[in-house]
């Protein structure tokens, strides 16, 4: 489901508030948290306790607004998928975001994300 989302970027988290899965376009807009030695994909740890989480390094500030599904099958896990306004300055610099992540390959993604 979430490689069917490819102009949001979109997620699944636990209670605990790790990131389980991500789209290629969640995985970019989080690249802060996934980079460096931990690689530790827990949304309170990075928010709360990474100095980069007020970083955006790609494409900037943005404003988004988010939807969440509790994924009924699986206990637990909600899937939030993000959309910024329409013709705001947010809205093309997702569309940046999701034009450069499209031109890597995931292992190319992993990269940039670590050098990030």
């Amino acid at each position: 489901m979430l490689d069917a989302i490819t102009a949001a970027p979109a997620f699944v988290r636990n209670g605990r508030m790790d990131i389980l899965a991500a789209n290629r376009l969640g995985y970019a807009l989080y690249s802060e948290m996934y980079a460096g030695p931990r690689r530790r994909a827990n949304t309170a740890w990075f928010v709360f306790l990474d100095p980069r989480a007020p970083a955006h390094p790609v494409v900037g500030d943005l404003t988004l607004s988010f939807e969440t599904m509790t994924l009924v099958g699986d206990s637990g896990l909600t899937m939030f998928a993000y959309t910024a306004e329409a013709g705001s300055k947010s809205e093309e610099a997702l569309n940046l975001l999701a034009s450069w992540t499209a031109t890597l390959d995931p292992a190319e993604l992993a990269n940039v994300t670590d050098r990030a």
